[in-house]
């Protein structure tokens, strides 16, 4: 872990398994559905920290439109980010446990239909904040970045 003034608890980066997608041409109705993001999440996650405490998993909704969600139960953290406008969504799990590249990327497309996609695995991850308050505050963060960068950029002409 990653020591500094501004990290509390155990947020840092960690070593293990950290699994990326990006989504487009999703359903917009799937993508909009709260039950849908807890069920990803609760799957994904359940398969990986079979042993560990259930845990919530905690909703953000943005006033702008869509739905953010995260579930760190264990050493196992995911986050999803939906965009229903967009028809877009994005998944982030890091585990220190095995991680499946391919059942994780199954599930994330079977829950929102997605056409296209794009994945990365890298060896390390951060660690998400436990506390309810704090988690929800990064993962408003992580939307807004998440946005910016799945959004299509705006066309330019000469």
């Amino acid at each position: 872990m990653v020591s500094s003034p501004t990290m509390r608890g155990n947020v840092g980066l960690g070593y293990g398994t950290q699994v990326s997608l990006d989504g487009e041409h999703a359903d917009p109705a799937a993508l909009a559905d709260e039950a849908v993001a807890r069920a990803t999440l609760e799957g994904i996650v359940g398969r990986v920290e079979t042993t560990a405490p259930a845990g919530a998993v905690l909703v953000y909704r943005d006033p702008a439109g869509g739905l953010s969600a995260a579930l760190v139960r264990g050493e196992t953290a995911a986050v999803l980010h939906a965009f229903p406008e967009l028809r877009a969504a994005t998944l982030q799990v890091f585990s220190a446990h095995d991680l499946s590249l391919s059942g994780t990327t199954k599930a994330f497309l079977e829950a929102y239909s997605v056409g296209r996609f794009q994945s990365s695995v890298r060896a390390f991850g951060r660690h998400l904040p436990r506390d309810e308050r704090e988690l929800e505050r990064a993962l408003a963060g992580e939307r807004r970045y998440a946005r910016l960068r799945i959004q299509p950029a705006p066309v330019v002409t000469l």
